[in-house]
């Protein structure tokens, strides 16, 4: 076949045969051939934008080449180059707004609590240790502040101030949080040198160092004084032992309860009345400010009357064992005068116990109704035998004027004294013979009758009795006929201590038992 070249002359002139300057053969494939009819036809548009635009540019010719013969490349190659320019700018614009929309770096505060600080123990870094054992993740950092507090942190449930020394001295290994905020820190060690009266001694000095971003130095140092505060309570809490005092020649004189592991839910009364008067003791425990923000004496007093065996005693060891308060037994016939009465009154610590005057009436006749007491005096006058009286509880000992007076008594629990923080609980089987100054509102605050047993309450007690699982119902108990016969808590816990492996036998004891006829008669 014979050759042919391109002159580049014009469409009449594509097809010139020149053999003399291409050696090159003819492809024989119909598709090579239209590859260079294309190929040529995209160069005579070239010539042509060349020849309209006349365009000289070398670069600019490379470049409308390119595009011309590898159009569908140019357009992949331009979209690509588009997106990187995009992506580019994207990238530039989130740069320029992170620099200028970010937050400045917070600062980090450092606190250093060693345990030997100026040649003495920091208490403090026992408060510190004992709260983060509970409060911590694990995570890795540099700066300073050695944080102490000299005096011993001695048990106590109220909330204290705590002076403490700061001066200047960073690493971490756990975190936990403080009101939502970081705190990271981190235990060392290190050899200190100490003075003792017999030389310097080298000794191992334990260092916690806290820090955070987000705790500033006031904030640092309320919660030094949570974590004193609350170490101060925890070692109430491991240590507080329940004490009874009573007052003997004018001198207090206690005695261990540390077996008395009563609950107030255990002590079942009616109208769940333990639990509601729980509540409010506790209610009152914790209400300090409450009270003092209103200008309320922080104070609390209750009547507890009823019959015999009720459970009024059991219920107040019960409290003091829930609020974590001792007991002061005051017992009046043993005081000799008002001036021993303010002693031992002032001796009590009120934020630390209850103070108890059981059976107040039998105590001294100082307490008794006036107008009862003024009856009793002028029947006294006209009897006889007064050695031969049947009615001892009614007779005035001849000593009697040498004891306290009601004046003093009230002024005691409700006078001028400050009286802040307590608890008083008056316990008589007969508020009937009560002087009205004694039990008026606002001397007393609470009167709470604890009266015999109703069915529900002993199905109650023999079900706390029995660890919830009994066979009896309500309705079982609902056969007692406790309209005809009176049952307080002592006698169901006499069945119940009698019967103690079997219910039904405590049960068949309460139905055929009677108060009145169950009198022992002893015979010589």
């Amino acid at each position: 076949m014979e050759k042919i070249s391109y002159t580049g002359a014009g469409i009449s002139n594509e097809f010139k045969k020149d053999t003399s300057k291409f050696n090159m053969p003819i492809p024989m494939m119909g598709s090579s051939i239209f590859d260079q009819v294309i190929l040529q036809v995209k160069m005579q548009i070239k010539d042509w934008f060349m020849n309209k635009y006349q365009i000289t540019n070398p670069i600019l010719l490379l470049f409308l080449t390119y595009v011309i013969i590898y159009p569908e490349k140019t357009y992949y190659d331009i979209r690509s180059l588009m997106t990187n320019i995009y992506l580019f700018l994207k990238y530039i614009s989130m740069i320029l707004v992170s620099l200028v929309l970010r937050k400045p770096t917070p600062k980090k505060n450092t606190f250093n609590i060693p345990y030997i600080v100026e040649n003495k123990i920091n208490h403090l870094y026992f408060a510190f240790d004992w709260y983060i054992k509970s409060k911590s993740k694990k995570v890795y950092e540099k700066d300073y502040h050695i944080v102490s507090i000299e005096n011993p942190i001695e048990a106590n449930k109220d909330e204290c101030h705590y002076d403490l020394m700061k001066s200047q001295p960073n690493q971490t290994i756990s975190e936990f949080e403080f009101n939502g905020k970081v705190i990271n820190y981190k235990k060392s060690n290190e050899k200190v040198e100490v003075y003792t009266p017999s030389g310097p001694q080298n000794k191992t000095n334990y260092i916690l160092t806290l820090w955070s971003y987000e705790l500033s130095n006031n904030d640092f140092d309320s919660f030094s004084q949570l974590v004193a505060n609350e170490y101060a309570k925890s070692k109430i809490d491991s240590v507080w032992e329940q004490k009874m005092f009573t007052n003997c020649q004018g001198e207090w004189a206690s005695e261990s309860l540390k077996r008395n592991k009563r609950r107030a839910k255990t002590v079942v009364l009616d109208d769940d009345l333990n639990l509601k008067l729980l509540e409010d003791i506790e209610h009152f425990n914790n209400s300090e400010d409450w009270y003092l923000e209103r200008g309320i004496p922080y104070k609390k007093s209750y009547l507890f009357y009823g019959p015999p065996g009720t459970g009024k005693t059991s219920l107040i060891k019960a409290l003091s064992y829930e609020i974590q308060r001792h007991i002061h037994f005051l017992s009046l016939s043993t005081v000799k005068n008002d001036e021993e009465l303010n002693k031992l009154i002032s001796d009590v610590n009120f934020k630390e116990t209850i103070i108890v005057l059981e059976d107040i009436d039998c105590m001294s006749q100082a307490v008794w109704d006036r107008d009862l007491l003024d009856k009793q005096n002028t029947e006294k006058a006209e009897k006889t035998d007064k050695k031969k009286n049947k009615d001892k509880e009614f007779e005035e000992d001849e000593d009697e004027k040498n004891k306290v007076t009601l004046s003093a008594i009230l002024n005691a629990i409700d006078g001028i004294r400050n009286n802040h923080g307590m608890i008083l609980v008056m316990t008589t089987n007969h508020p009937e013979r009560l002087d009205e100054a004694l039990i008026r509102d606002g001397r007393v605050d609470e009167r709470l009758l604890f009266n015999y047993c109703t069915n529900e309450q002993i199905y109650k007690i023999f079900k706390n009795f029995y660890n919830g699982e009994l066979e009896l119902t309500l309705q079982d108990f609902q056969k007692l006929e406790l309209d005809q016969r009176k049952l307080a808590p002592c006698n169901v816990e006499v069945a119940l201590k009698k019967y103690y492996k079997d219910q039904h036998q405590a049960y068949e004891f309460l139905v055929n038992y009677n108060p009145t006829e169950h009198k022992k008669e002893f015979h010589f």
